[in-house]
């Protein structure tokens, strides 16, 4: 029998679980996809070729026709479903309400414009241009729409639909689709791989405190207005997919989208505006697909040769700390390539946990005679890194300030603000903090000379350039655009203002800054990404295996260059273990999977002191030391890796779906494993007091980097148990490669392993 205190402690965490799914904003009704009403006759059984693609009108009634496109050269095409009206619209009353960067989704008194009529098609051959013109029927009142087909080079057929209503503001459009299918990509996604059966909002956001590991998430959404999250929640969401068919589709708006794989037979795409703007992507390959999509994000550029050099030891604390602490990791064999110092501005002490001071220039108290440090640093080989974000906070509550940047940027307009001119805040908990309006171009001006004196000038080679994803919907903008349309650009402008700012200086090729938050196009200018605020937990809502999820979706979707926190960053002083703080054994772990990630980069975390660090004692520094060995010693892989992500779009990190699309047995991995390029397959350790893992490997021999095992796989239909220690992670190649002689060669070397007798 249980005891009835645990028992009831049971039900009640049932309980809640229960109510926070139940309340989950994201459950809303199938769109009722309507009828074709009429179809000209002219159109039935029509065929017209525009560029590289032939367009279909087939059927010869209105309860059999629908739009098919085939393209030249490949076997797949996409259709709509037969008798059944392939596009819709609505006039709503919606809203994003925000809370500290969260954001619910708010829709009522919709008026569904779902029956569709046909009436004419016109194209030109020369421009690859096709025009379908009809209706749709809002109750009593009709529409008139304009659907526009555009061959956008050999592979992409790009489609605008336009309606003439101007109360309309959502635009849908559906497609056949199979239930059978695979659905991945949408930026960064953390919680699952597959979305088939899902529907997927798309909205740059806060991603959320734990995400739905229960009872956390519902008390943190009841209580502190939804900041637990969901599990589609991201920074870095994107409109894009492709599927296990190899159908893959990106929308090019910037407006709130949602796309629908719930109904059997179809899916739908809504954005919010009336107009909706998408591309159609025809490759023959998973990789072929994202450089086709990369060619409309933008490509990473690569990486400078200085990054590689080691690990990026996040560290807090000012000078006598930093020095004491590289110290003791070089004493250790420490492979540090920078220091990243995001305090360098100084740091406040919240209810949550160690904060920073968002006004951004150098906390001298807390980092005195601060040339002095920085050239230490460099005669040791090692780079500084700091931080900034979009934010100002009033210095003058900080007391020790040169410049009010706050004040300077109130004073000439530069700050968000609503229809009144009272200046938008975000609530931080325990602080008010005001964003930029990023749209002001003389506020661009500004922040990127804030950048270049306090960051570049001082010698940072490099900084988190941190959120992005707070704006709130109802602002008032000074380039006039609405704020539903320009929430999602606004960390895209982000970056390319940090672009921009290292360009200015001529430090494009060396700097290097780091981004949570993005949107489609971020990758053309950001030059690095990571995976944002991972809790220190085991989980797969917000722990380490929600990290490794990250990666690979955000890889498919033009991520290229990505990383996580090594040790996560949430947890809090809360009771009951409802968020627990990381373990030396969970910072063992984090340490082996940032090892073979783009970048390992360490954080202390939002409570230092109740966490494991890298430095904690003797036996972390040794391990630490001894896995940024690892980590260098496919430094010649990763080299190759990124030239070859900045040339065609291609992550560093792959899903194995990437390389081998038709194995089904793949396509329902999320974290479990992973390629590095397509040479080295690595199945991290993501549970406590498991010392073996499991991994699916084609046919073929295979052998252990650490152990020198040879392993011998049969195929894909059972996977390969391999042992796994503490220092020993499962990275395997395949024998005779000669990407992984040379990591094995390395890892000796290095004295990560004995030499070969």
């Amino acid at each position: 029998m249980l005891n009835p205190v645990v028992k009831s402690l049971l039900l009640a965490s049932l309980a809640v679980s229960f109510y926070a799914c139940a309340k989950d904003p994201n459950h809303k009704p199938v769109l009722d996809q309507g009828a074709l009403s009429s179809v000209s006759v002219a159109l039935f059984d029509k065929r017209i070729q525009i560029g590289n693609f032939l367009i279909h009108f087939q059927g010869e009634t209105a309860e059999s026709f629908q739009l098919v496109i085939n393209h030249n050269e490949l076997s797949r095409n996409w259709r709509t479903s037969p008798g059944k009206a392939f596009l819709s619209a609505a006039r709503t009353d919606w809203t994003m309400e925000e809370f500290a960067g969260a954001f619910i989704e708010k829709e009522s008194n919709v008026q569904a414009c779902r029956e569709q009529t046909l009436s004419s098609v016109s194209h030109s051959s020369q421009a690859g241009q096709l025009l379908i013109e009809g209706q749709i029927s809002c109750g009593s009142e009709q529409s008139d729409y304009r659907l526009f087909l555009i061959a956008k080079g050999e592979q992409r057929l790009q489609m605008q639909l336009y309606f003439d209503d101007p109360a309309i503001n959502r635009s849908d459009i559906y497609f056949h689709h199979s239930s059978e299918d695979a659905v991945f990509g949408f930026g960064e996604q953390y919680d699952r791989f597959d979305f088939n059966g899902e529907r997927v909002p798309v909205l740059v956001s806060e991603q959320g405190l734990s995400r739905g590991r229960q009872p956390l998430t519902f008390f943190l959404n009841f209580f502190a207005n939804n900041a637990g999250g969901f599990w589609y929640n991201s920074y870095a969401p994107v409109p894009f997919f492709m599927s296990s068919t190899l159908q893959s589709l990106v929308v090019e708006d910037t407006a709130f989208s949602v796309f629908d794989f719930r109904p059997k037979s179809h899916f739908s795409v809504s954005v919010y505006d009336s107009s909706l703007n998408l591309s159609l992507l025809f490759a023959d390959s998973p990789l072929a697909i994202i450089t086709e999509y990369t060619g409309i994000s933008g490509r990473m550029r690569a990486l400078p040769d200085w990054i590689h050099d080691g690990a990026v030891l996040g560290i807090q604390g000012g000078t006598k700390k930093v020095e004491g602490i590289v110290d003791q990791l070089l004493a250790a064999g420490t492979e540090l390539s920078a220091v990243w110092i995001q305090d360098w501005q100084g740091q406040r002490e919240t209810f949550f946990g160690r904060r920073l001071w968002w006004n951004w220039e150098l906390d001298e108290y807390r980092y005195p005679d601060f040339e002095n440090f920085r050239h230490k640093l460099a005669e040791q080989g090692i780079r500084l890194m700091g931080y900034i974000n979009p934010f100002l906070v009033d210095a003058a509550l900080k007391g020790d300030y040169k410049r009010n940047l706050f004040q300077e940027a109130k004073q000439a307009g530069y700050l968000l603000h609503f229809e009144s001119g009272a200046p938008v805040f975000i609530s931080q908990g325990s602080f008010k903090a005001y964003m930029l309006d990023l749209t002001n171009p003389q506020a661009g001006q500004w922040i990127k000379a804030v950048i270049k004196d306090e960051l570049l000038a001082r010698g940072f080679s490099g900084w988190m350039a941190d959120f992005g994803e707070a704006m709130p919907f109802n602002v008032h903008l000074h380039s006039g655009e609405s704020g539903a349309n320009f929430h999602n650009s606004y960390p895209v402008v982000w970056a390319k203002l940090n672009r921009e700012a290292i360009e200015e200086v001529g430090q494009g090729d060396d700097a290097v800054f780091f981004m949570r938050s993005a949107f489609t196009k971020s990758p053309a200018y950001s030059t690095l990404f990571w995976l944002g605020d991972q809790s220190t937990t085991w989980d797969a809502h917000d722990g380490i295996k929600s990290s490794v999820t990250g990666l690979l979706s955000g890889g498919l979707s033009g991520f290229s260059f990505n990383h996580s926190d090594v040790g996560g960053y949430f947890s809090l002083n809360a009771p009951f273990a409802l968020s627990p703080h990381r373990s030396p054994e969970l910072l063992k772990r984090w340490i082996e999977l940032g090892a073979f990630q783009t970048i390992m980069r360490t954080h202390e975390g939002l409570l230092p002191d109740k966490n494991a660090q890298v430095y904690s004692d003797p036996e972390l520094i040794e391990y630490f030391a001894r896995f940024t060995r690892v980590h260098k010693a496919w430094q010649f892989y990763r080299k190759t890796l990124i030239n070859e992500a900045a040339e065609k779009g291609w992550p560093v990190l792959r899903h194995p779906f990437l390389h081998y699309p038709d194995e089904k047995n793949f396509w329902r991995l999320s974290h479990q494993q992973y390629l590095i390029g397509s040479e080295l397959w690595f199945a991290p350790v993501l549970d406590p007091g498991q010392d073996a893992v499991s991994i699916l490997l084609p046919q073929g021999n295979w052998i252990h980097a650490f152990s020198g095992k040879r392993y011998q796989s049969e195929g894909l239909a059972q996977a390969i148990e391999i042992p796994a220690p503490l220092g020993s992670p499962a990275l395997l190649y395949r024998e005779g490669s000669e990407v992984g002689k040379l990591f094995r060669e390395n890892l000796q070397q290095l004295s990560v392993i004995e030499t070969t007798p």
